[in-house]
């Protein structure tokens, strides 16, 4: 009897440890089903990740996928992903949608201290400059670990670091970030294809970003810094626009534009604040954002060609030399005179005297007007964009 008692006993403490075993293989910290990572590249990444957590408690996820129609959006993905994997209390997970190009994140924990604005466009560079996912799977965990040892955005707030030059990103990027989760995928997919669309047929990228938090950034430092530090805009001189919503309660929304080349001139705050925010307001937000791209078009379907300017300034002179001489041609009863004496009749005009007299002196004053409908500064890259923002 007391064998058998002994052999269950035993029989539990093994169950027992094959179960917790089990669990601990089953701990994924790179979610990758589309078979674009091999499994000795995927197994580096996964290595990587365990360390990290290891020495910084921190849960560094990464996700690639295709369909997140199960759960709604992509940040929704990101959040159930994490938490159906671990239970650490602080970490970050990224999700790359390879159906729409376009990517998301979430933090967990102290991680939202860790990651700010800088901190995160810094780990998703690190993915996106690479040719490959699985190299840039490594660059991104080594650009985490980089980040947590330096203690990340906290320390950056503690600790100003010396002014560095800006210096230009070249890379692949989503014309829709839609980190508030205002949109569905489908509408993210219309709006994509549209804005590429606009940017082929105009040479100028405008693009569109939804946020639910600032950072502690003015909504028109965000815009910009988005916009450098992200590699947006067309050709060697970044000409374009980017639309940043803050969602938020009523009184606590913002809207923003910043422009940058061309696209100081070519797209006035003045002209995209009032119907945009109307729709916005109203939470109609596909709708908000399609009018952004109809006023973008608007703004150059309306523009004149210099060819134009051009042509006109010659037909102009053209028939201004053309009027008078077919005019003058048919005048047969005079001809030039080398001076006025011929038309003046001697002694017709007698001046007896002459006399000044003061009457009234009147000044009107009409200040200058600015210019106030694009707001031209200076972002903290050091590049000039224009631009405007709104609360509501």
């Amino acid at each position: 009897m007391k064998k058998k008692v002994l052999a269950v006993l035993l029989a539990s403490v093994m169950l027992f440890t094959l179960v917790i075993s089990v669990s601990a293989e089953t701990k994924m910290y790179v979610v990758e089903n589309e078979g674009l990572v091999d499994d000795a590249d995927w197994k580096e990444a996964e290595i990587l990740a365990e360390n990290i957590e290891s020495k910084y408690g921190f849960c560094v996820m990464f996700a690639i996928t295709s369909d997140v129609s199960k759960s709604g959006t992509t940040t929704d993905y990101c959040r159930e992903i994490y938490n159906a994997s671990t239970d650490t209390k602080d970490g970050v997970i990224f999700t790359h949608n390879v159906k729409d190009s376009t990517y998301s994140y979430y933090l967990f924990g102290k991680a939202e201290a860790m990651f700010g604005t800088s901190e995160r466009f810094a780990l998703w560079g690190a993915y996106d400059d690479c040719d490959t996912y699985a190299d840039g799977l490594i660059a991104y965990y080594n650009e985490a670990e980089k980040i947590i040892s330096s203690g990340g955005a906290a320390a950056t707030t503690a600790q100003p670091t010396e002014t560095t030059a800006f210096v230009p990103v070249e890379k692949e990027h989503p014309l829709v970030v839609d980190n508030a989760d205002v949109l569905t995928a489908e509408q993210e997919s219309e709006l994509t294809a549209k804005l590429r669309t606009f940017a082929d047929t105009y040479k100028s990228e405008i693009s569109i970003i939804t946020v639910n938090d600032l950072d502690g950034k003015t909504a028109q430092a965000y815009a910009d810094d988005y916009y450098d530090y992200n590699g947006y805009g067309y050709g060697d001189n970044d000409d374009g626009m980017i639309l940043l919503y803050k969602d938020g309660a009523e009184g606590n929304r913002e809207i923003c534009i910043s422009t940058h080349g061309t696209g100081v001139s070519d797209y006035l705050w003045s002209e995209f604040e009032e119907p945009i925010k109307s729709k916005l307001a109203n939470s109609d937000y596909i709708g908000a954002f399609n009018t952004y791209i109809e006023l973008a078009e608007g703004a150059h379907d309306k523009s004149v060609s210099p060819m134009w300017i051009i042509l006109s300034i010659v037909f102009g002179m053209l028939i201004g030399f053309a009027v008078p001489k077919v005019m003058s041609s048919g005048n047969k009863s005079v001809r030039p005179q080398a001076n006025a004496s011929v038309y003046a009749r001697p002694g017709s005009m007698i001046i007896t005297g002459s006399d000044e007299v003061f009457v009234n002196s009147e000044v009107t004053r009409v200040a200058k007007p600015k210019d106030n409908d694009n707001d031209t500064h200076t972002s903290s890259s050091g590049r000039s964009h224009g631009g405007g923002s709104s609360t509501f």
